[in-house]
């Protein structure tokens, strides 16, 4: 991890020097864009201040954030260096993950067979296994899932999984910020 990632750590430190790393120049935003293109999609907000507004942010579900996405790959090392040197983060290793954190969410990367067994079924990659949501209180999800007839596992207090059908794919890991074990 740390020998391929250094080059990395050094691009995106370069990166994170500059405080508007986050607002790129077209040119350099169009390069991301055509390098994942088919994969990922990509917005960028010129406006935040006109869609992150309270009004829009409080959800009956309980779910105040996305916490982490969470992607499949044959390769998280190398996956791992490429979203690091496209989004300016910097990689750390997580057990059998590749650790990618940020401000607004993180990205967690592993194998499929490491997918499969915290989660319970992950597809093929290059995928999006699934998702972790932070909730002020997930009881509210965990009773729509339960109405749904979702497939429902309490992990711990306050943390829980759940497989979606095949037609929204991949699974939740949802809960609160503590039981997500996310930094305060």
């Amino acid at each position: 991890m740390r020998q391929v990632c250094g080059e990395v750590q050094d691009q995106a430190c370069e990166a994170l020097r500059d405080k508007n790393n986050k607002w790129w120049d077209v040119r350099r935003y169009q390069e991301v864009v055509d390098h994942f293109r088919g994969r990922i999609q990509f917005v960028q907000h010129h406006t935040p201040e006109a869609i992150w507004r309270p009004e829009y942010l409080g959800h009956g579900n309980g779910v105040v954030k996305l916490a982490c996405v969470f992607v499949v790959a044959d390769d998280p090392v190398a996956a791992g260096a490429r979203w690091a040197h496209f989004a300016a983060l910097l990689p750390r290793p997580a057990g059998a993950f590749v650790h990618l954190p940020s401000a607004r969410g993180d990205v967690l990367i592993g194998e499929r067979r490491d997918w499969d067994a915290l989660l319970g079924d992950a597809p093929a990659a290059p995928a999006l296994a699934g998702y972790a949501l932070e909730c002020r209180d997930p009881s509210v999800l965990v009773s729509r899932c339960k109405l749904l007839g979702l497939a429902l596992r309490k992990l711990r207090e306050n943390l829980y999984a759940v497989s979606l059908p095949g037609t929204l794919g991949g699974s939740w890991l949802f809960g609160t910020q503590q039981g997500l074990g996310l930094p305060s």
